[in-house]
């Protein structure tokens, strides 16, 4: 009996933690596709996975544009090194650092947002 009432239990805190998760992540989504500011989600190698409608608008790009591009990509030559700093500076600080940057981009003239 002891054993069968352990399981519920079990089955209980799991889906309790489930929901939790499932939550969290809703409130993550809204939070960054209804977002005032240009916001990306990265892999390892910088690569866009995911862009916000406002970073969007920012770059003057379209989502399927900015998929799979990188930082460098859209950011003037010039400009790169300066861009590539503060995305490693933004990495080790494992992603608690807002950079705020102005560049001059691919496709448009000038711009001021958060990184």
């Amino acid at each position: 009996m002891e054993s069968i009432t352990a399981q519920v239990g079990s089955s209980i805190v799991r889906l309790r933690m489930e929901e939790t998760i499932r939550a969290s992540e809703e409130r993550f989504r809204r939070m960054f596709q209804y977002s005032a500011a240009g916001m990306v989600l990265t892999d390892t190698q910088m690569r866009f996975i995911q862009v916000n409608n406002e970073f969007c608008n920012m770059l003057m790009y379209s989502e399927p544009e900015l998929i799979g591009k990188t930082f460098n990509e859209v950011t003037h030559p010039e400009d790169r090194k300066v861009g590539a700093d503060l995305a490693r500076d933004c990495w080790k600080a494992n992603g608690k650092t807002s950079i705020w940057k102005n560049a001059i981009c691919a496709k448009m003239s000038l711009f001021s947002g958060a990184w």
